[in-house]
């Protein structure tokens, strides 16, 4: 008998205004627009992981926040990929470290697997356009500025296409790309990022910066 498989990612989403004003980017220069996915910093790429281990992944996630506490992230200008990827971002100025370190114990256990590049915290808003739209919005977006903090993290899910096995998920998870899903992506678990913050500056105390978002909160179903 055949398994299931989910396809799965795990972000930081962009909260708004600035998360929306992205968004409005990538609706307009990403193709294609993954649907139900916001401006986010990539943590964990699509996945491939059979349904039989989605309790697995999320108590690893669930642990994973507990070592890491809520910061902040400045982004600043822009950057691209080329001629590696057809990929233009705005750049993470600040908070580099601590997206790395999440990113890195995300990316083990249940969720262990190759990367096809070394990982770089980035906000995608143009991809797989005219190379002319890509210098265009590299251009526009070289002065961008804004600042947030992070507070959880955000486990995606979405259908996959049909015919895809769980033969086609490694047991150490795979990387799945656009012919692989099926649908739009879902947010399926929040889990706040729980320990003790460094006593680093910051420009209000965290218990103002964050909203109290409970650790392994389910999100409520499409439509509800």
């Amino acid at each position: 008998m055949t398994s299931a498989v989910a396809c799965i990612g795990v972000l930081i989403t962009i909260p708004d205004p600035v998360g929306a004003q992205l968004s409005s980017w990538r609706r307009r220069f990403v193709e294609p627009t993954p649907a139900g996915v916001p401006a986010h910093i990539t943590l964990l790429p699509p996945t491939l992981v059979p349904t039989d281990r989605l309790d697995e992944v999320e108590g690893h996630l669930r642990e994973v926040v507990t070592r890491t506490g809520p910061f902040g992230v400045h982004l600043r200008g822009s950057g691209t990929f080329r001629p590696v990827s057809p990929v233009t971002f705005v750049q993470v100025a600040t908070g580099i470290g601590p997206c790395e370190l999440l990113e890195a114990q995300v990316r083990s256990g249940p969720l262990a697997r190759p990367l096809q590049y070394p990982y770089h915290p980035h906000v995608t808003v143009a991809q797989n356009v005219d190379p002319a739209v890509l210098d265009r919005v590299d251009a526009d977006l070289a002065r961008f500025d804004a600042r947030f903090d992070v507070c959880s993290v955000d486990l995606y899910e979405a259908r996959p296409a049909p015919g895809t096995t769980r033969t086609d998920a490694h047991a150490d998870g795979d990387g799945a790309d656009a012919r692989q899903v099926s649908g739009p992506w879902s947010l399926r678990t929040v889990f706040a990022l729980s320990a003790q913050p460094d006593p680093v500056p910051a420009r209000l105390p965290v218990s103002r910066r964050c909203p109290a978002v409970r650790p392994a909160e389910r999100a409520a179903p499409s439509g509800a």
